[in-house]
């Protein structure tokens, strides 16, 4: 919350508690209502004996009022603004160079001698083993079996079949056939002609050199319709019958008899003998050479030969990793302080005191009791030397401040126009 706001809440609070007890001195004396025991006509013991008429009186009463004032106040922001920099950094890189050396080198002297070697070998181990495996063995034998066969028999027997035999005759049929006959007729048939007329047609009215009209001849087609009665020829289909002869053949079933031979069996008894060959289980022992690996340990004796000392010089290539300095130009941004001052503007209510006179009803002649006189003698802001405070609006509108506004926008913008 801001300041001028908080000002403001402290204000309008401050107010409130000023103007509750002016409202309730202007409201006027209490009135008890009657007791539950009391007669409805009887009147309360603090009660007027005999009501009188209202007098207003004027008061001079202390009110606060409220006015806008125009403030301003300066601030110290601080910002931090970006700025570019460039900077040179130096280091140190450690770079690799190749350098040739020349070594000298002498070997030790080595005397002849006969050197022990003893080495394990794996060596094939022979033996026999006996194998027990049983096989079946072909067994040939004869065996006799009957069986029951058939056997076929031919027997010729006659048979009577029908067959269709084809019969040719000649069978004469009516047909009907349609001939074209001409038939004369009459017949009304209107002819269109015409004839080529020769005629004389003036060409120039106003005639020629000599006044005479000129003329020019020329052919014309005059057409010419008749109506005349012809004699004409038509051909007309006429039915008629005319025999026909033609050769049908027809088919006529006769009996015939036949002899075929006809296929029977008959069930023979026979016996057969046959070789049969079974298979027979046969137990055998067999002995296999198998070969398993041992290890042996054999012992050999090597002459190593002798050495004299040497001396050689060899060529090397080493790598040194030497410092090399080096430089790079980075640009930073670098965010540097400012200090703005800054001037706001803003409106702050700001009470004061306003004395107003105002005219208050009083009953004259009016008998008071001890603790009305009490009551009248204590009144709120005269035991102090201090005028009772009139409600809010009243003093508004008296002294002519603006209303209270809801929010500071509506204060704002009042206070502009």
């Amino acid at each position: 919350m801001r300041r001028w706001e908080r000002s403001l809440l402290w204000a309008t609070a401050l107010g409130l508690c000023v103007a509750t007890p002016s409202l309730r001195a202007a409201e006027g004396p209490t009135t008890h209502p009657a007791r539950p025991d009391q007669p409805a006509g009887a009147a309360h013991p603090a009660a007027e004996t005999s009501p009188s008429p209202p007098v207003n009186t004027t008061r001079d009463l202390v009110c606060t009022a409220w006015t806008l004032e125009k403030r301003s106040r300066t601030t110290t922001i601080k910002k931090r603004v970006p700025r570019h920099e460039q900077r040179t950094h130096t280091y140190t890189v450690m770079v690799p160079q190749q350098h040739q050396q020349t070594v000298t080198y002498t070997t030790a002297a080595v005397a002849p001698r006969i050197r022990t070697i003893t080495t394990r070998v794996k060596v094939p181990v022979f033996q026999d083993i006996e194998k027990t495996s049983t096989v079946l063995v072909p067994v040939r034998e004869e065996r006799t079996y009957t069986e029951t066969i058939r056997v076929p028999i031919e027997e010729a027997i006659e048979e009577t079949y029908t067959v269709r035999v084809p019969v040719t005759e000649d069978v004469t049929t009516m047909r009907i056939i349609h001939r074209r006959v001409p038939v004369q007729t009459r017949q009304t048939v209107v002819c269109h002609g015409g004839s080529w007329t020769t005629e004389t047609v003036s060409v120039s009215p106003a005639g020629g050199a000599d006044g005479s009209p000129q003329t020019v001849t020329r052919r014309r087609w005059v057409p010419s319709t008749t109506t005349r009665e012809v004699t004409a020829t038509v051909w007309r289909c006429q039915p008629e019958q005319v025999p026909v002869t033609r050769r049908v053949t027809t088919y006529c079933e006769e009996e015939r008899t036949r002899t075929r031979l006809v296929r029977r069996w008959r069930t023979e008894q026979r016996t057969r003998t046959c070789l049969v060959t079974t298979m027979v289980p046969d137990v055998r022992t067999t002995v296999v050479r198998g070969r398993t690996w041992g290890w042996e340990t054999r012992t050999r004796k090597v002459r190593v030969a002798g050495q004299p000392a040497q001396r050689h010089t060899a060529t090397i290539c080493r790598t040194v990793m030497v410092p090399v300095e080096r430089t790079c130009t980075a640009t930073f941004a670098v965010w540097d302080t400012t200090t703005e001052t800054k001037t706001e503007t803003y409106w702050v209510r700001v009470p004061h005191l306003v004395t107003r006179q105002i005219s208050m009803p009083a009953t004259v002649g009016k008998p008071t009791t001890g603790g009305q006189q009490a009551a009248a003698a204590h009144t709120p802001g005269q035991s102090h030397g201090l005028q009772p405070l009139p409600a809010a609006n009243s003093v508004d509108e008296d002294v002519g401040s603006p209303p209270l506004p809801r929010r500071p926008s509506d204060a704002l913008l009042a206070a502009e126009k």
